[in-house]
């Protein structure tokens, strides 16, 4: 994965999961991305982790993507991201 600098939509740092092709921050990917820096980069597994959760819908729903322009609704995935801070 790549670290993004806050900018434009973003917040706060994120994983993107290309450098090249993928150039927006996915709900899972960077719930399971975070796992995996976890022990290593806590501050970057932290970051991973809550990326897409400051854009989370008033009705629950998480955005998935997050892109550079704004919060996409237009998929849904289970909320694997409470699963993953259980195991961190």
């Amino acid at each position: 994965s790549v670290e993004v600098s806050p900018r434009m939509a973003y917040d706060r740092p994120g994983p993107f999961v290309s450098k090249d092709l993928f150039l927006n921050i996915y709900s899972w990917d960077s719930a399971f991305t975070a796992l995996g820096l976890w022990p290593g980069d806590r501050r970057m597994g932290w970051d991973a982790l809550t990326a897409v959760l400051h854009g989370q819908h008033p009705s629950g729903m998480v955005p998935s993507p997050l892109a550079v322009n704004g919060f996409h609704y237009r998929f849904t995935n289970p909320p694997v991201q409470g699963w993953i801070l259980g195991l961190m």
